[in-house]
């Protein structure tokens, strides 16, 4: 009779490093979804940010640039991208005087952005600074007027759009103006003038 030799039984053997597998595998698949939600949170974050940008570069370059003729017409514009409480400010800034003065002056200033930071973001707000040149000419004026602004922003989303909530104007012609949109100055230059002419005399 031939002896039969009994195989040893190998599952326990083979099912250690199998389970071992399937451990290392769950960890790199955990590994690999932080990395994903990570990506996706920054993602989101960066996007919202360019967002932000934005509306806020339009925003800041739309109050520094207008005309007396078609103030009437800015003003309506600017209201659009206010929110209900600084729309009212714009209102009560930009009024039937202060409309009517730029139209007969034939003001124009013109915006030209030069640096733009987001400072904050929560939720639907956001924080901006900005730094600009404005350039006002009006019929009183020989020679364009330059001002550097440094404006403090503040945006609010209201129904995905991102409006101007809070305007301050923190440069030489917009100091002491609380919180006000960029208002043009009428210069007078009339004073300068006089000097000249009295130092021809």
């Amino acid at each position: 009779m031939t002896d039969v030799q009994e195989t040893p039984a190998e599952g326990p053997r083979t099912r250690a490093p199998l389970n071992r597998a399937w451990v290392l595998a769950g960890v790199m698949t955990l590994i690999a979804l932080g990395f994903a939600i990570a990506w996706a949170q920054l993602y989101t974050a960066e996007g919202q940010r360019s967002e932000v940008r934005t509306a806020a570069e339009q925003l800041v370059l739309h109050l520094t640039t207008f005309t007396g003729e078609s103030i009437d017409e800015w003003v309506q514009q600017t209201q659009t991208m206010a929110t209900d409480e600084y729309s009212s400010e714009v209102n009560e800034l930009f009024d039937v005087d202060l409309r009517a003065a730029l139209r007969d002056a034939r003001s124009e200033s013109v915006g030209r952005l030069i640096d733009l930071f987001v400072q904050d973001i929560d939720g639907d707000n956001a924080t901006v600074f900005a730094v600009l040149r404005q350039t006002i000419t009006n019929a009183a004026t020989t020679q364009p007027i330059e001002d550097e602004l440094r404006m403090q922003v503040e945006l609010r989303r209201e129904s995905g759009t991102w409006k101007a909530a809070r305007v301050e104007v923190l440069g030489p012609q917009g100091s002491g103006s609380g919180g006000n949109p960029a208002a043009p100055a009428v210069p007078d230059n009339s004073a300068p003038e006089q000097d000249s002419e009295q130092e021809g005399n």
